[in-house]
């Protein structure tokens, strides 16, 4: 039109026309771009959204199996590890949610009201989840390092303990399970003191056992199969201690009864020997003798006490054979048999000491029976000769009748001042006393004397 008809209204008609659709054309352009932003970034915004949810989605997953609290220590630092990697996985999470967060925040300036509201929605959910399992993650951490704490420190003991027991049985040897027979009084005191102190040892060591037991008591879901056969361990220990410290001490008391029943009658027995031995020498004066006859006969008396004695020495080491090996028998046999036999000799030496002594005292009665009558006759005797001799030279026949007379009186107690010679020699036997041959001696000097002065 223009090259036909050169109209400037065309003309300016035309250019304003062209203006107008090249600025509608650049229009549309940046619209368009907007638009492709727009997009991109809502594309990009739903994208990391999914992948932020997915990820979150898997997590979860990974933490509820993570949320049963296992039974072993294995089993947790297992987890343990496991929730580890998760928290190390956390931050990458949390990053992807910040640019989904900044993405949010642009696309719902480009979206109508309904989709904005939707799309913060989605994304506030998304951001409670993520905190939610942040939380989650912790709390189960925390709860799995408590129970590994916890199982560490049960595993400990239930070590410790089983350590100490398979130390303490070391020292409690098979033999020790038994009767608990030994040789004599002083094996079975040591072996007294060594329960005894392996009691101690193990009574040092209940509140171990108790921390245990206490912990198995308050926590049901602990395995109990792991530290039973240690608390039972320690419980048969513990009785079979019990046991063997209970009967040993009766063992030992009973043979500390039987020891002392023994030294008992054995000193009793002693002693009275030695007092009959100093009463068994008839030697010395009679009321020596008489006294040693009244504390012989004293002793005698006494003679039921010993023997009670004896007989509570022999029947408590009845009652010992039963706790005693044998080779320890032999030398409690032999105990009581030189017991015995030193008791039966000690009755024979009371018997014999009062015989000895009855019989020295006899000899004493018959001597000084003897001696009594032969002195009075020599006096009497002595008497009759001095009245012969005072008359001087003045001698009749009825003098020599009488003379012959004492002459056979004289010849006729010549057998009694024998038999006070047998019974001197018979006293000097048994009691070696000087002065009574000396008196003898003189009484038969005395004798002789008035033999020859009647002759």
């Amino acid at each position: 039109m223009l090259e036909t008809c050169a109209d400037t209204r065309i003309s300016n008609a035309v250019t304003q026309m062209t203006t107008k659709y090249n600025a509608l054309l650049s229009l549309a352009k940046e619209m368009m771009r907007r638009l492709e932003l727009h997009y991109q970034e809502h594309q990009q915004h739903s994208t990391l959204y999914q992948e932020c949810q997915d990820w979150v989605d898997r997590t979860r997953d990974k933490v509820n199996e993570c949320m049963e609290i296992p039974t072993t220590l294995t089993e947790v630092n297992n987890r343990l590890q496991s929730v580890k990697a998760i928290r190390q996985t956390l931050e990458q999470g949390q990053n992807r949610l910040r640019y989904a967060l900044e993405l949010k925040e642009r696309v719902i300036l480009n979206t109508e009201v309904n989709g904005a509201a939707k799309i913060q929605e989605d994304t506030d959910a998304l951001q409670a989840e993520l905190e939610k399992l942040v939380l989650d993650v912790q709390d189960v951490r925390q709860k799995l390092t408590n129970r590994a704490a916890q199982l560490e420190e049960i595993h400990k003991a239930n070590k410790l303990l089983s350590d100490w027991l398979k130390e303490l049985e070391s020292k409690v040897s098979p033999d020790d399970n038994g009767d608990l027979l030994y040789n004599d009084l002083s094996e079975k005191r040591a072996n007294l003191e060594k329960f005894q102190s392996l009691l101690r040892e193990i009574a040092s060591h209940s509140e171990l056992v108790e921390r245990v037991r206490s912990r198995l008591a308050d926590d049901p879901t602990l395995p109990t199969k792991d530290f039973q056969p240690n608390l039972d361990r320690y419980k048969q220990l513990q009785d079979t201690v019990t046991n063997n410290v209970s009967l040993l001490e009766g063992y030992v008391k009973e043979h500390e009864a039987y020891h002392n029943a023994h030294l008992e009658a054995l000193d009793w027995v002693r002693k009275t020997r030695i007092v009959v031995q100093q009463c068994s020498d008839c030697h010395g004066e009679k009321q020596a003798t008489v006294d040693k006859q009244w504390k012989i006969n004293d002793i005698a008396n006494t003679l039921p006490i010993g023997e009670g004695l004896v007989q509570k020495a022999i029947t408590a080491s009845e009652t010992v054979f039963a706790s005693t090996r044998p080779e320890g028998q032999d030398p409690l046999r032999q105990e009581t048999r030189q017991l015995t036999t030193d008791w039966d000799s000690l009755r024979s030496l009371i018997t014999d000491t009062q015989r000895t002594l009855g019989k020295c005292l006899a000899a004493w009665n018959d001597f000084n029976d003897a001696r009594e009558r032969t002195k009075t006759w020599l006096a009497d005797f002595q008497k009759k000769v001095d009245a012969e001799t005072d008359d001087g030279d003045k001698k009749t026949p009825e003098d020599m009748h009488r003379c012959r007379a004492l002459l056979e009186e004289v010849q006729a107690q010549k057998p009694a001042v024998e038999e006070l010679s047998d019974r001197c020699e018979a006293l000097m036997e048994l009691s070696a006393c000087p002065w009574v041959r000396d008196q003898t001696v003189q009484l038969q000097s005395a004798y002789t004397n008035l033999l020859t002065s009647v002759q």
